[in-house]
Formats: structure tokens, sequence, C-alpha cells
């Protein structure tokens, strides 16, 4: 009798179904891998919608190694021009217009200046990061079992949709979308509960392994 229990748990193990997030958080992984072994740098302009801060426009410039940012606003008019350089854990940016007076700041990538206008701080900027962020709600999503993810092909690539049915104080979100192209995560979209599109961040005209040195991340070059 006992061993027919353990044969029967080990069965219920062994064919216990697969948590839906799983095969995106392998996704994700092979985009990891993908982005450490091939993606030495990359230049792309940022196209952000944001519900809370607005639209934004950005050329951005990453090295992986060391973690460098050049960040150049295209848009909106009130902030083009705006430019910062995150490098050896400080940020040093400028402003433009009346805030040109102030000259170059030197800022810690998460104080109030530095995150003014933005959801997330530069350090969470990138490709790898969306990587990284997929595979961290993956394995804290893994703990409840409400959830569900389809495939859709589009334009913008392959789209991972992740929803939640019912919300509860553990989801973040009710819809998420992860769009995969060529291997890169180049696309998020959040939507509230009441199906709100809170953020949605694109990243297009990437340009890999421009053989970006210090000087694409010297303040210098550009004239702060």
């Amino acid at each position: 009798m006992l061993i027919s229990l353990i044969i029967c748990l080990s069965c219920t193990t062994l064919f216990a179904e697969e948590h839906p997030y799983i095969p995106l958080i392998k996704i994700a992984q092979d985009s990891l891998d993908y982005i450490d072994r091939e993606v030495r740098d990359y230049s792309a302009v940022l196209i952000k919608k944001d519900a809370a801060y607005g639209n934004q426009e950005l050329f951005i410039k990453v090295r992986h190694n060391p973690y460098s940012v050049y960040v150049k606003f295209l848009s909106p008019n009130r902030e083009a021009g705006k430019e910062a350089v995150f490098k050896d854990g400080q940020i040093r940016a400028h402003g433009v217009g009346v805030q040109r007076i102030l000259g170059t700041l030197n800022l810690r990538p998460t104080s109030p200046l530095a995150m003014a206008g933005q959801r997330y701080p530069i350090t969470d900027l990138g490709l790898r990061r969306i990587a990284e962020r997929v595979i961290e709600t993956g394995d804290r999503e893994k703990s409840y079992s409400e959830c569900v993810v389809n495939i859709e092909n589009t334009d913008s690539g392959t789209c991972y949709i992740i929803e939640h049915p019912e919300p509860r104080k553990q989801f973040f979100f009710h819809v998420a979308k992860i769009f995969v192209k060529d291997n890169l995560p180049v696309r998020t979209q959040i939507f509230d509960w009441n199906k709100v599109l809170v953020e949605d961040y694109t990243y297009t005209e990437i340009k890999i392994n421009q053989g970006f040195t210090d000087k694409d991340f010297d303040t210098r070059e550009y004239g702060f």
C-alpha cells in the first residue's frame, strides 16, 4: 500500500501540469543568454507612452560592460535636447530652457530629480533589463495558479500575453504583453484592472554592436 502511494505521488508530480508562465521564463532566459553572448552594445530609439508621465521619445546608447547609458530626449518639444549619461554608478545630466542655467548635475539614479517624469530609473533602461524583469516576475508568478499566457504574431514581433483573470493583491497588473523579435525583447505593454494601458515602451531602430567606447559616455563629447 505504501509503495503504491509513493508511485502514485511520483506520477502526480511527474505529470503535473506546467505553470503557464514557465515557457515565457525560458524564452526570456534565451533572450538574456543571447544578449550576454552576442550583444556588447546598441543604439535605439525608445518610444514611451505612459499614462502617468506622458509620451516621450529618446535616443539611447547602451553598453553592457561596464553598464553605461547615454540618453537624449527627442520629444516632447519642452524636453527635446535634454541629455543624461549614466556611468560608474552616477548620472550626469543637463536640462533645457531655464533648467539649463543649473548646468550639469550629478545625480543618484533613484534621486527625486533623476526620477522626475520617469516611472523607472535609468538603471532599469534597456533590452537586457526587460528579460530580467520577465524572469523575476515569472519566479513570483510560479507561486500562484491564476495566470493565462497566450501567444500572437504581430508586426512588433511574437507577443506573449500574460493575463490574470481576477484582481489579487499579489498581482501587479491585469494584462502584460511582451514582444520578442530576433531574440530580443523589444516592447512591453501593461494594462491595469480597468483595461487601461498604463505603459507602452517600444525599442525601435535597434543597431547592435556599434563598438561604443568610453568616449560615447563621456559628457565632454556632448558639450556638457
